[in-house]
C-alpha cells in the first residue's frame, strides 16, 4: 500500500491481501467477490428499508434499480473495489435507520457501529469521505431539537479525523499517476451518471403528480417521522452528488466526474423509490391497511420484468467472455512455463502486468529506453526492470515477447529454443535462453 502503486484506498487491498495468504486469488475470484459485495449491500439496504418503508416497496425498489443500473451491473462483474463502496454505503444507511431516535443519548454500541461503518466507507474510496460528510450535513439539518455541537456524534467525527490522516500519509507515498487521465466535464458526462434513471425519474414524477392532483400532501410523511426525514434528506444529497462534482469540474481544475466514483448514489435512488412506493400504498389503501393481493401482483410483474432485463444484460455482456474474445486470458503465461523455475522476462509491458502479481520475484520487465525505465521504476518498487545489457550476464532465462524483442542483444552467447506461443491469435512467443 505504500509501494508507490495504486494500492489505496487501502481497505479493499488489505482484505484481499489477508485472503491471498490463505487462498490463491485470481481475476475470476475477484469478480465473484464483486458480486458478493453487491449482494451484501442490497441485503443491508433491504433489512433497513423494510422497517421504514415496508417489505413490498423495498423489494420492488431493489428489483427496479438492479435491473436498470448499468453502473451496478457493470461493477458487479468487474474485479474492482466499487461494489465494496456500495456495500459500505449501504451499511452506513443501515446504521442510520437503526439508531434509537427517541433516546437522547447514543449508546456505546451505536457509537461503535457508526464509527466502523463510516470508517469502512471512507477507507474504501477517497470520495467515501464526501458521502460520509453528507451524512453529517443531514444530521445537522434534521436533528433540530439537538444542540448544533452534538448533532454529529463524536464517533463520526473521530472517523473523519483518522480517515483523513490515513489518506494524507498514503498520498505522500503515492506516485503522481493518480487521477491523471482525461475526463469530460460537459453536460453529457453528467447525464452518463444517470443513464439508468429514466424509469426511476418517470415513476417519481408520475407519483408526485398523482398526489398533487388528488389533494394529498406528499410531504406529510416526512414531517411525521424524523428518521424518514433524515434518510430521505441524505439519499437526495447522495443521489445529487454527481451534480456537485460536475459543477466543481466546471469552476475549478479538479475533475472527478467518473460514474463509478458515485456508486453510493444507488443507495439514494433505492431509498427514494422505496419511499415513493410506500406513499403509493398509503394513498391507495390507507395508512393502516394492507392489501396483499395488489402488492403481490406488483411484485410479480416487476420481478418478471427485472429478470428479463438482467437476462438480456447478461447475454450481452457474456459475449466478451468466450475464449475467442477474452483477451485478458490470452495474455496469461501457461503454468508449465513457471514450473521451469527460471526468470521470466516480459517484453511489451504493460500487457503482462497480470502475470507479475502472481509471482513478482520471478518476473522481469525488459525496458531499454532510459526515460521509460525511470518512469516504471517510480511507478512501484515491486516492479523488476532489466535491460538487454544486463541479460548478457545471466546464465538462463525465459523471454516472453515478439520475435524482435531482443534487437540489442548478442544472441551468439546463448542457445535458444521455442517453448510455444502465448496464444494462437497473438504474435507473442515464449523462448528459453541458455548460455553456451
Amino acid at each position: 500500500m505504500i509501494s508507490g502503486i495504486n494500492f489505496s484506498p487501502p481497505l479493499y487491498f488489505l482484505i484481499n491481501w489477508f485472503l491471498d495468504i490463505c487462498f490463491s486469488i485470481s481475476i475470476e475470484v475477484l469478480r465473484l467477490e464483486s458480486i458478493l459485495w453487491t449482494v451484501v449491500g442490497l441485503f443491508l439496504f433491504y433489512q433497513a428499508s423494510k422497517k421504514t418503508f415496508g417489505i413490498a416497496p423495498s423489494a420492488i425498489s431493489i428489483m427496479l434499480v438492479v435491473s436498470q443500473s448499468n453502473l451496478l451491473l457493470n461493477n458487479s462483474t468487474d474485479a474492482r473495489h466499487y461494489t465494496m463502496l456500495f456495500a459500505c454505503s449501504s451499511w452506513v444507511f443501515f446504521t442510520l435507520t437503526n439508531l434509537k431516535y427517541e433516546s437522547k443519548q447514543v449508546s456505546r454500541k451505536e457509537h461503535f457501529l457508526l464509527f466502523i461503518s463510516h470508517f469502512c466507507l471512507c477507507l474504501t474510496h477517497y470520495l467515501g469521505i464526501v458521502f460520509s460528510l453528507l451524512v453529517g450535513v443531514g444530521l445537522i439539518f434534521c436533528e433540530k431539537k439537538t444542540q448544533h455541537s452534538k448533532r454529529v456524534p463524536w464517533s463520526i467525527l473521530l472517523c473523519w479525523t483518522l480517515a483523513i490522516s490515513t489518506y494524507l500519509f498514503l498520498l505522500q507515498n503515492q506516485s503522481s499517476h493518480l487521477n491523471t487521465w482525461p475526463k469530460a466535464s460537459n453536460l453529457t458526462a453528467l447525464l452518463e451518471n444517470y443513464d439508468y434513471a429514466a424509469l426511476g425519474i418517470s415513476v417519481i414524477i408520475a407519483v408526485l403528480s398523482c398526489l398533487v392532483f388528488s389533494g394529498q400532501n406528499p410531504f406529510n410523511f416526512m414531517h411525521e417521522r424524523k428518521d424518514v426525514r433524515l434518510v430521505i434528506t441524505i439519499s437526495i444529497m447522495w443521489f445529487l452528488t454527481p451534480v456537485l462534482f460536475w459543477l466543481l469540474a466546471n469552476i475549478s481544475p479538479l475533475n472527478l466526474l467518473k460514474d463509478r466514483y458515485f456508486i453510493p448514489k444507488e443507495i439514494g435512488l433505492l431509498t427514494i423509490l422505496a419511499f415513493v412506493l410506500n406513499r403509493i400504498g398509503s394513498l391507495l389503501h390507507g395508512e393502516h391497511k394492507e392489501q396483499r393481493t395488489n402488492w403481490s401482483i406488483a411484485l410479480l410483474v416487476v420481478a418478471l420484468y427485472s429478470t428479463f432485463t438482467i437476462f438480456t444484460y447478461h447475454k450481452r455482456s457474456s459475449f466478451g467472455y468466450s475464449e475467442n474474445r477474452n483477451y485478458y486470458n490470452w495474455l496469461h503465461i501457461d503454468d508449465s512455463v513457471k514450473k521451469l523455475d527460471l526468470p521470466i522476462v516480459l517484453s511489451g509491458d504493460p500487457l503482462f502486468f497480470p502475470n507479475t502479481y502472481r509471482n513478482e520475484k520471478q518476473h522481469f520487465f525488459l525496458i531499454d529506453d532510459k526515460n521509460s525505465r525511470e518512469i516504471y521504476s517510480k511507478f512501484s518498487s515491486k516492479l523488476n526492470i532489466v535491460s538487454s545489457s544486463e541479460l548478457l550476464n545471466w546464465d538462463s532465462f525465459i523471454l516472453v515477447g515478439k520475435a524482435d524483442s531482443l534487437e540489442n542483444f548478442d544472441l551468439s552467447l546463448f542457445s535458444h529454443s521455442l517453448l510455444g506461443k502465448v496464444h494462437d491469435q497473438l504474435p507473442i512467443l515464449i523462448k528459453k535462453f541458455e548460455r553456451i
